[in-house]
């Protein structure tokens, strides 16, 4: 039998409260991105999708060098 591995989720506003534990992985459902938390930073740290639509404009410039 296969295993099921459930995350857990909540909307963008929700995560930003959020302080999730060290190493845990977490779905944003306003986006429907993946965020990992280090166990102190509220929001954690939002994943880019493949598609890469969770990037505000101009936000990688000079081939990845962040602003």
């Amino acid at each position: 039998m296969a295993a099921r591995v459930k995350l857990r989720r909540g909307t963008s506003s929700q995560h930003q409260a959020f302080t999730g534990a060290e190493a845990e992985v977490t779905v944003d459902t306003t986006n429907w991105s993946l965020r990992v938390h280090d166990g102190s930073t509220a929001g954690g740290y939002e994943l880019l999708k493949t598609s890469l639509d969770n990037i505000e404009d101009g936000a990688i410039l000079d081939g990845g060098t962040y602003n």
